[in-house]
């Protein structure tokens, strides 16, 4: 049983932290789970997206084996792929802006982005509408994107940044 702490921010939203250090802003997921699907159905989209990678989906040895294999490659080449582009100290800050700036904002709302910084963890803001299916599914596929083309001048960096939380 984790007993969440409340952390208040400047606009005096609260956001809930669990022990797993996972941030929710109770108002905006309340109103994303009861506008969109059920929680189950949240669940079954997780699942459906596990199955399309081979994950409990009753593969026998040989084609376990071949996930395996497969995500094993996967990593490796992840790890190196943001190594490489991602190199530059305090690169991953820009990536965040474009990732807030790509976000879907209510049209009677100003965007913001906070960063609140302390001796143990960084917590970035912002006043976005939340993830929604789609959403989830590209960000558990590299390289798929909900984003369109990016705008000239753009902050982030070849766009291979998973979306910061929203």
């Amino acid at each position: 049983n984790i007993q969440p702490t409340v952390i208040q921010t400047e606009n005096d939203s609260i956001l809930s932290a669990t022990a797993s250090r996972h941030y929710v802003n109770n108002n905006i997921e309340k109103r994303i789970i009861s506008e969109n699907d059920s929680i189950q159905a949240a669940f079954e989209h997780i699942e459906s997206i596990r199955r399309g990678f081979g994950v409990n989906c009753g593969l026998d040895s040989t084609g376990q084996s071949i996930i395996s294999n497969l995500q094993g490659m996967i990593e490796r080449s992840l790890e190196k792929l943001s190594n490489d582009l991602y190199s530059e100290q305090g690169h991953f800050v820009l990536e965040l802006i474009q990732n807030a700036d790509d976000n879907q904002y209510l049209a009677d709302r100003v965007p913001t982005l906070r960063f609140v910084l302390s001796s143990e963890r960084i917590l970035i803001c912002n006043n976005e509408i939340g993830f929604r299916p789609m959403h989830i599914s590209a960000i558990c596929n590299v390289g798929a994107s909900t984003k369109g083309k990016h705008k000239q001048g753009y902050a982030g960096h070849k766009g291979k940044m998973i979306s910061s939380c929203r």
